[in-house]
């Protein structure tokens, strides 16, 4: 069901075609439909904001995670250098020190 559907229910209203049957065409009839109508109105922009903060706060968290996969790729990439300078064993700590340092890891 609709959220205009549910706006007229609550109001006490039907539609036929896209509008009210003869019997319902008063002011009074008319006065709530528009006050259903922009009931109707409300609940939408209340879910799109809803939505709209679920949204953002997913967008931080993915931003975040990101981040996070970022740092770990580093640590990795400077753990497989180590262990891979570590099998060379002409290479002094200093000299291994100084090639990760120039890798910018």
């Amino acid at each position: 069901m609709s959220v205009i559907e549910k706006a007229l229910e609550k109001s006490g209203l039907t539609m036929e075609a896209d509008r009210l049957p003869p019997k319902q065409r008063t002011v009074k009839a008319f006065q709530r439909l528009i006050a259903a109508m922009r009931a109707a109105e409300s609940e939408v922009y209340d879910r799109l904001s809803d939505s709209e903060r679920q949204l953002n706060e997913s967008l931080r968290q993915n931003l975040a995670l990101q981040q996070h996969v970022r740092e770990l790729e580093g640590k990795l990439l400077r753990h497989e250098l180590a262990d891979r300078f570590d099998q060379i064993g002409s290479l002094t700590v200093a000299d291994k020190t100084r090639l990760l340092e120039c890798a910018g890891v």
